[in-house]
C-alpha cells in the first residue's frame, strides 16, 4: 500500500465531512418536529413503542438510537443542534478527534433509526457509511491514516460502480438505449430551472449526459484505485457528474458528499500544486490494530451487502443474508443504485385543505413543482423530505401499490 504523505488530505476530507454533517443536521432540524415530533407526521415515540412491543429489549440492536433514553421534542431539538455545532467545529478544524466523529455518526444514526421513510434515502446511508469510516481517518498525533484514506477510496469506488451496474442490470431500455435523460429531467422529484432547459435541449445533449454517467460510474470508478494520475481523472469526472446533478435537481447534500469523498483520491503532493504554502507533511504512522480490525470487518460486510444488492434474492446464500441483516441496523454497510429504473411519467399528489369541510383549496408544497405555471425551485443543499416522499407516494398510487399514506 502506498504510504505517501496524506496528512493534509485527511484533514481536508474531515473538514468536508464536518460541513456535510452541519448541513445535514440543520436541514433536518428545521423539519424534525413536523416529521417525527410528538405531533409530527410519523412521531418517533410511536416508532419506538412499536419496536418495543414487537421485539422487546433487543430493539436497541435493530433500532440503535439515543432516543431510547428520551424521545421528547426537546431531546430531538437538542440533538440536531449539538450535531450541527459539532459538525461546524469539525469544518473549522476545531474537532478532528475520533470521539467527536463517532458522536456525529451516532447522532445521525439515531435520527435515521426513528425517522422512518423520511430518513431512508441513499444519501442518508452514504453519510452514515462515510461518517463511520471517517472515525478512523486520523490516527495518533493527528496524522492521517493511509488505511482510512483507502477505505474512503473504496467507498467512492463502490458507490460509482454499483450505481453504474444497477443501471446496466436493471434491464431498463432507457439506459441501454441512452434515452434516460429524455425522461429524467422532468420526472425526477425536484427538478430545477436548469433541468427544464436541458429537457428542451437537442437530443444529442441528453444522450451525451447518459454516456458521461456511464463513463464516470463504470470505467472511471476503477481509476479510484489506481495511481495518482488515474485517481485525479476519477476526481475530475466525479466532480463534473455531481456538479451537473447538483445544478439540475435537488438531492440535498448527496452531491457535495460525493465530491468530498472524491477528495480522498488525492495525496498531499497534489494538494501542494494548488496550495503552494501548505506546511510540510508528517509521514503517516502505522495504523493501530483497531483500525485494521475495522477495515477487515467493513470490507467484508461491504462485499456481502453489495453482492446481496446486485444479485437475485434466491441466489444469495442464507448465511450471507443473515450477516448483512445483523449489521443492517447500523446502516453503514450499504449497496447503492440511484435511478436504476427510469420513471416515464410524473404523477402528482395534490394536498387540499378546508376550514369548514365544504370549500377546499390546494395546499402547495414549498419546493415541489406542483404548479406548471411556475418555474421549479432549487433547494441547494437543503433537503425537503416531505416533498421528496410525496414523489414516491404519487408513484405508488399510480402503480396501485399499497401505501400507508
Amino acid at each position: 500500500m502506498n504510504r505517501a504523505p496524506i496528512e493534509h488530505t485527511a484533514h481536508l476530507v474531515l473538514r468536508g465531512m464536518g460541513l456535510i454533517y452541519a448541513v445535514a443536521f440543520v436541514s433536518l432540524g428545521v423539519q424534525v418536529l413536523g416529521l417525527m415530533g410528538s405531533e409530527g407526521i410519523l412521531p418517533a415515540v410511536d416508532t419506538l413503542e412499536q419496536v418495543h412491543s414487537r421485539i422487546g429489549r433487543s430493539g436497541w440492536w435493530w433500532v440503535p438510537t439515543i432516543f431510547w433514553i428520551n424521545v421528547s421534542d426537546l431531546a430531538l431539538s437538542a440533538c440536531w443542534v449539538v450535531g450541527g455545532l459539532l459538525g461546524l467545529g469539525v469544518f473549522l478544524g476545531r474537532f478532528h478527534t475520533p470521539l467527536v466523529l463517532f458522536v456525529l455518526w451516532g447522532l445521525y444514526l439515531s435520527f435515521c433509526s426513528v425517522g422512518g421513510v423520511f430518513l431512508q434515502f441513499q444519501w442518508d446511508s452514504l453519510l452514515l457509511e462515510a461518517g463511520l469510516v471517517s472515525v478512523f481517518l486520523v490516527g495518533p498525533q493527528g496524522r492521517g491514516s493511509v488505511l482510512g484514506i483507502w477505505l474512503l477510496r473504496l467507498l467512492l469506488f463502490k458507490l460509482l460502480l454499483l450505481s453504474g451496474l444497477a443501471k446496466l442490470l436493471s434491464g431498463d431500455h432507457a439506459w441501454l438505449e441512452a434515452t434516460a435523460l429524455d425522461f429524467h429531467f422532468f420526472t425526477q422529484p425536484l427538478p430545477s430551472r436548469v433541468a427544464w432547459a436541458l429537457h428542451h435541449s437537442p437530443s444529442w445533449v441528453r444522450e451525451a449526459g447518459v454516456w458521461l454517467t456511464f463513463v464516470v460510474e463504470l470505467p472511471l470508478a476503477f481509476f479510484a484505485l489506481g495511481p495518482w494520475r488515474a485517481r485525479v481523472a476519477c476526481l475530475v469526472g466525479t466532480w463534473c457528474l455531481m456538479g451537473l446533478i447538483l445544478l439540475t435537481g435537488s438531492y440535498g447534500f448527496f452531491n457535495l458528499l460525493t465530491m468530498v469523498l472524491a477528495l480522498a483520491l488525492l495525496e498531499d503532493e497534489q494538494l501542494r500544486k494548488v496550495w503552494k504554502g501548505l506546511p510540510a507533511s508528517r509521514a503517516p504512522l502505522s495504523d493501530p490494530g483497531i483500525t485494521r480490525l475495522f477495515s477487515l470487518v467493513w470490507i467484508g460486510l461491504v462485499v456481502l451487502a453489495a453482492g446481496r444488492g446486485l444479485l437475485r434474492k434466491d441466489w444469495v446464500p442464507e448465511s450471507i443474508s443473515t450477516a448483512v441483516r445483523l449489521a443492517s441496523g447500523l446502516r453503514s454497510f450499504n449497496s447503492y443504485g440511484l435511478f436504476r429504473v427510469m420513471t416515464r411519467t410524473r404523477p402528482e399528489l395534490i394536498l387540499e385543505v378546508s376550514p369548514d369541510g365544504e370549500s377546499w383549496e390546494s395546499w402547495p408544497n414549498r419546493w415541489k413543482p406542483w404548479n406548471p405555471d411556475q418555474p421549479p425551485k432549487w433547494t441547494g443543499l437543503y433537503m425537503p423530505r416531505l416533498d421528496w416522499q410525496l414523489w414516491f407516494e404519487a408513484l405508488a398510487a399510480e402503480r396501485n401499490r399499497q401505501s400507508a399514506w
